[in-house]
């Protein structure tokens, strides 16, 4: 955005000071007078991006000359709540692909199509947010556990398959969610689930395998060994916190990000 507003992204005058010949059409659409304004905001290719994304657009759409006037109205869009909190986050991603995508073709021949640079906008920017919330989950797990020597998943022995669950409280959202991954000997996801659901992580394991010291927890307890009978073969063991974190992650997603659609699916979130 500073190189945007600055005009340090003019590529055409540093080709005229090589003594390079200038070719103000934009190398996308062909259309006259490329500008900074036009390959992030008005080029075809860069409505088409914008249009599809689904952030909130200018009323009479972007203006065609003024990039700060469009760069108002995204930082604008940005700090409004009202707007869903993935399409708050992606004007940076969108700004910065349309512009890489730009000077690939420039200068190398080669550029994304429509569909694939959305892919990598949205992948780009959900693994950048799940990388700054794993840095502050490891930094608070060691201020509350500095001691504890945390161990890192483990599969199971084949051929048993091991269900990570998870759940986290919301208390300002009065929210619990749940979720669970199931992986074979082999660490391959099979299936994930995730639901809004009520559930007492600590006690868990207890419950299940020492009813009689949970009274408190009887019709619960009676409900789970119940719908685990129809297993043939099976255990509850205690996780450790940092082992747990793919399931975890889910479960906070329903609370933080609003997934509040419950599902169960092969395999694993692509961005997870």
């Amino acid at each position: 955005m500073w190189k945007a507003f600055s005009g340090a992204l003019h590529v055409d005058e540093r080709l005229s000071t090589r003594g390079m010949k200038e070719d103000q059409r934009c190398q996308l659409c062909g259309l006259e007078g490329e500008s900074i304004n036009h390959v992030l905001f008005t080029c075809t290719l860069a409505r088409k991006i914008w249009a599809l994304s689904g952030f909130p657009l200018p009323q009479d759409g972007f203006d065609p000359w003024s990039t700060f006037q469009n760069m108002y109205h995204v930082l604008l869009t940005c700090k409004n709540s009202r707007v869903p909190l993935d399409l708050r986050r992606t004007p940076p991603w969108i700004l910065w692909s349309l512009w890489k995508n730009r000077n690939n073709l420039f200068f190398d021949g080669l550029a994304f199509t429509t569909l694939d640079l959305l892919k990598k906008i949205k992948e780009d920017s959900e693994e950048w947010f799940l990388a700054q919330e794993l840095e502050q989950f490891y930094v608070v797990l060691d201020r509350v556990q500095p001691h504890i020597k945390h161990s890192n998943w483990r599969p199971p022995k084949k051929p048993w398959l091991k269900c990570n669950v998870a759940s986290v409280w919301n208390k300002d959202k009065s929210t619990c969610s749940m979720a669970w991954v199931l992986r074979n000997s082999h660490g391959n996801v099979l299936l994930h689930s995730r639901a809004v659901f009520a559930f007492e992580p600590k006690e868990f394991a207890g419950v299940i395998n020492r009813p009689a010291a949970w009274p408190s927890f009887k019709p619960q307890s009676e409900s789970l060994l119940l719908a685990l009978s129809f297993i043939q073969s099976w255990r509850v063991v205690k996780e450790d916190m940092k082992a747990n974190l793919g399931a975890f992650l889910i479960a906070r997603s329903v609370t933080r990000d609003k997934r509040l659609q419950s599902y169960v699916v092969q395999a694993y979130p692509f961005w997870l």
